[in-house]
């Protein structure tokens, strides 16, 4: 115990002196009572308190996993770490815990007195280090009781909020942080730095292009501007230091989205990341529409685009690029006839997300590799379009047995995001496959490891719930996938069914897939017999055994799809039901219904309709419009539109030009019906009238708007945020939107991953702005840094009370740290013994006690 006001236990002699004043003559018990009452007040006002400072000390070490350090700084960060968990300073009660950061940290080791080890297993953003937020999350986990100290193992270079902030610092408070750098040593660095465009040209306008180098002074560098495959100029250059400009004219002779690239060379630069920029320019022109199709030359969607006279550029289904910044000059997007596999998941999410902006309206329209059966069925683009691939009970029929094998070995307990594992999400995908059965279909479920544990056996699947519970139960069990186990078992459920349909559908680790030997020969014989075996490979069609699961499903008259992203699994199983039990593309011929609707397509009902050749069956969704549908048992809407939010879409479900069309690729009405449902929709994208600009600093983004002050006034009213669409494979960024003044605001964000941004602003019935696309180079990892990471691990240790490790025995010296609660203040106690000592001493006098 100690005082935190020891100087005022003196007043204790004074306590003896005024003894003569509280004695009570002839009552020594009330002369004590009043001599502990004023003894117990006089220690409460010294500030008695408590040492609960633990025994040990607490060495929380912050650990960069950037792409910056290298594979050499992680080498030497595990053998520091294997280091401070020997060293023999180290008491049997000192802690060591791990953060590991790229773009965000994490707690990679809690506190123990064990061994320590960084997670390589754990996944880490690697294309920034963010540095601050791992300071903050150490100086989170402080424990109170514990003496702490922060150790910093990283090259030093950080991206995003600044570690030497005020507000950094400030939670840092008494919490030392030492230093050891580790990584390469950047030696020469000439890099591309920047290319600065006009906000927007209009075609066939010339204009100036500034673009820079940044490097140390006196490097000599190559550099060349290009756009597209054409170069601009190229040069040599003695660079001064810092930050080079140079400029070069060109001519905007190609509407849309144009793109412009810098590169450099320099002898002896030693970070390449960094040598080449991008940035795009906007080309102002007359609306156009992107046509991506799965037909090698242009058919009947561009040639009546064209013909009405609205500008159509084409692109083959596997090569759109599907970023918001490239299709922000289109007003319309159509996909004919396109399948998920072209775009795959991460293109369709940031096409979907372009749509849903605002940016551009989406046109789909059918064919034998579009909707159910090209895997739009919980796509990223499923839930924007007017129709679904979830069919109506009347629409179902009974003609399949399915039996689901599923891998449940060791590798499938891995974490693949969002807190669930590929098990999960292997999971996920039969259950969504068992919702697409219907109620007279057939259904078995086998989980497979080193042996077949049927979870269901083969039932009708009426009673969708209970079997979905029973599948998401399912858990990694360890070891490994025994294909050949596996059919057997799987082939034991399928001849118990009578259906005319019988399909084995395997997932298996396309790297762990076990006991091959037979398995091929066998599924030839199930072939022969009617049971046929598609594969889910999880991975990819180059891993070690791709190749046999590839020849497993050409046996069993089946396909095989791979996939490296386990959330794909859901939409893929799905896909191969609706394949197999030939719930997709309808080939069979049908006639067209007209519904009133036709009429918001400017076409009369009493048009001839047409006779399809094939369709893709949906159902509408609630809140669409349909124009027209199947004259069969289905009554598929075949021509379908819908606004939901700031999306606008339509769909024909069915090949408007292809060996399926019927009819309809000779139609007269049919050009009339496409460039109407092209205008219906691009009458949706409603562009605000306000200004825009964007600028980008290093990694961080701004964006200014001007604005009219009643949309100023709606806009703070509403707290308006910027949206920046992101690259493909990255989720957008909302980003709040401050105001500068009564009709100025901004959004200021750091970027983390290099690509094109588009920043979309909804402004409500005044429409949405679209700023000029931004474009982040390279990982901020690799911009060109002012000060060293050297200089930044100094100054933080020096600002916190640290110093640099030198060995690792020093990182357990406990000499001049505190706990932040070691002490915990008692004078309340000492004062209410005082009080009611006081109570006994009145009650003494009163009631004659004692």
């Amino acid at each position: 115990m100690g005082f935190g006001r020891p100087q005022l236990l003196l007043l204790l002699l004074l306590l003896a002196a005024a003894f003569p004043l509280v004695r009570v003559p002839g009552h020594w018990s009330h002369t004590a009572l009043r001599m502990l009452i004023a003894g117990l007040l006089l220690f409460a006002l010294a500030g008695p308190r408590l040492d609960l400072t633990e025994k040990g000390m607490d060495l929380i070490v912050i650990v960069d996993r950037s792409l910056s350090v290298g594979a050499e700084g992680l080498a030497s960060e595990v053998e520091i770490l294997s280091l401070l968990g020997k060293a023999r300073t180290r008491g049997d009660r000192d802690r060591i815990a791990v953060v590991g950061f790229g773009a965000h940290a994490h707690v990679q080791d809690r506190p123990t007195t064990g061994p320590v080890s960084i997670r390589m297993d754990m996944e880490v953003d690697q294309s920034a280090s963010n540095l601050a937020q791992a300071l903050l999350l150490s100086a989170r986990m402080r424990s109170p009781h514990r003496r702490t100290r922060v150790l910093v193992l990283s090259d030093g270079l950080a991206t995003g909020q600044d570690p030497l902030s005020s507000s950094v610092l400030a939670e840092l408070s008494d919490l030392p942080v030492w230093h050891r750098r580790v990584g390469d040593v950047t030696q020469m660095d000439v890099a591309a730095h920047s290319i600065t465009l006009p906000t927007d040209v209009p075609e066939k306008a010339g204009f100036i292009v500034r673009f820079a180098l940044a490097g140390q002074a006196g490097a000599s560098a190559s550099y060349t501007l290009s756009r597209g495959d054409s170069v601009l100029v190229s040069g040599e250059a003695t660079l001064t230091g810092g930050v080079d400009t140079f400029f070069a004219r060109d001519i905007a002779d190609e509407p849309g989205s144009v793109e412009y690239r810098l590169d450099v060379k320099s002898a002896g630069d030693t970070v390449p990341e960094n040598d080449s920029a991008s940035a795009l320019l906007a080309v102002v022109s007359a609306p156009r529409a992107l046509v991506a199709s799965s037909t090698p030359t242009p058919g009947i969607i561009v040639r009546s685009l064209a013909e009405a006279g609205i500008a159509v550029d084409t692109v083959p289904a596997f090569g759109m690029d599907a970023s918001a910044a490239k299709l922000a000059p289109y007003r319309l997007v159509v996909l004919e006839n396109v399948p998920m596999q072209a775009l795959g998941h991460d293109r369709a999410a940031a096409l979907a997300d372009t749509v849903s902006a605002g940016v551009a309206a989406l046109f789909v329209t059918g064919g034998p590799t579009s909707f159910g059966q090209g895997g739009y069925h919980l796509s990223p683009i499923d839930p924007i379009l007017p129709v679904t691939m979830e069919l109506r009970e009347d629409q179902l029929e009974g003609v399949m047995a399915l039996v689901a094998v599923l891998d449940r070995s060791g590798s499938m307990a891995v974490e693949a995001g969002a807190g669930r594992t590929k098990m999960d999400l292997a999971n996920m995908g039969v259950a969504e496959a068992i919702r697409l059965l219907a109620p007279n279909d057939q259904v078995s479920v086998i989980a497979v490891d080193c042996a077949p544990h049927v979870v269901i056996p083969l039932v009708q699947a009426d009673e969708t719930e209970k079997l979905v519970k029973a599948v998401l139960r399912i858990q990694s069990e360890g070891g490994g996938i025994f294909v050949r186990t596996a059919l057997t078992a799987a082939t034991e459920q399928a001849r118990k069914s009578g259906l005319p349909t019988r399909h084995i559908l395997l997932f298996s680790d396309a790297a762990d897939s076990e006991e091959q030997e037979d398995s091929v020969a066998f599924a030839r014989k199930l072939g022969a017999e009617g049971i046929d075996i598609s594969v889910v490979g999880l991975g990819t069609p180059g891993d070690p055994d791709a190749h046999f699961l590839r020849m497993l499903a050409t046996a069993g008259n089946g396909t095989v799809t791979f996939t490296r992203n386990a959330s794909e699994l859901p939409r893929i199983f799905s896909q191969e039901v609706i394949r197999i039990a030939n719930r997709g593309f309808i080939k069979e011929s049908s006639t067209l219904v007209f519904l009133p609707d036709l009429v918001r397509l400017q076409l009369p009902l009493d048009t001839r309709p047409p006779t399809l050749g094939g369709y893709n069956l949906c159902s509408l969704r609630k809140g669409a419009s349909a124009a027209a549908m199947t004259g069969d048992e289905s009554k598929t809407p075949v021509v379908s539109f819908w606004r939901t939010g700031r999306a606008s879409v339509g769909t024909i479900t069915a090949e408007v030009d292809g060996p399926y069309s019927g009819d309809l690729s000779t139609w007269p009405a049919t050009q009339e019906l496409i460039v109407n449902m092209a205008r219906l929709l691009a009458s949706g994208i409603t562009a605000a009238d306000a200004r825009a600009y964007s600028s980008i600093d290093g990694s961080t983004a701004e964006v200014h708007v001007e604005m009219d002050d009643e949309t100023a006034t709606a806009l703070r009213t509403a707290a308006a945020t910027v949206r920046f669409l992101a690259p493909p494979g990255e989720d957008p960024l909302d980003v709040p939107l401050v105001f500068t003044g009564p009709n100025t605001a901004v959004a200021s964000v750091d970027l983390d991953r290099p690509g094109h941004y588009l920043p979309v602003l909804d402004m409500g019935e005044a429409g949405v702005l679209r700023a000029p696309a931004i474009t982040l180079p390279y990982s901020p990892e690799f911009l060109p840094q002012v000060i060293s990471g050297e200089e930044t691990l100094a100054a933080l240790s020096k600002a916190t009370g640290g110093q640099p490790l030198v060995s690792a025995g020093d990182a357990f010296d406990t000499e001049g740290i505190t706990a932040t609660a070691a002490w915990r203040d008692i004078s309340h106690l000492f004062a209410l013994a005082a009080l009611l000592f006081l109570l006994l001493e009145i009650a003494q006098r009163r009631l004659s006690l004692f």
